[in-house]
């Protein structure tokens, strides 16, 4: 899978369990529905397979339910090596988030 809106609904949704929504016919406008203690249906944008900082959301979602994570970077291929869950896990990827998304994919279930 590539990174792009269609990757970051899957997470949004089965990572994450929250409601996905595209808001403009470009889907340069992509929102999830994020429940809070003080708003229920707060919603922003949310790109975990292109911003670092979405990706690492997703690490701590997975890692506060109990699950364990492990990130390497190997410089002689410029690959990122992820596994969220299990060995079972372990996901290749060009980017950190992409590593993240992909294998949060694999360890809720998802077939990738």
């Amino acid at each position: 899978m590539k990174p792009g809106p269609e990757l970051d609904a899957l997470v949004a949704e089965n990572v994450m369990g929250w409601n996905w929504q595209i808001d403009s016919p470009t889907a340069h406008l992509r929102y999830c529905t994020v429940p809070t203690k003080k708003m229920p249906d707060t919603r922003r944008l949310f790109s975990p397979s292109t911003d670092i900082a979405a990706a690492w959301e997703v690490v701590e979602h997975w890692t506060n339910d109990g699950g364990w994570f492990v990130m390497t970077f190997r410089h002689f291929d410029n690959d990122w090596y992820c596994s969220l869950g299990k060995h079972d896990n372990d996901v290749i990827a060009d980017t950190m988030p992409l590593a993240v998304c992909l294998s949060a994919l694999k360890a809720a279930g998802e077939d990738i």
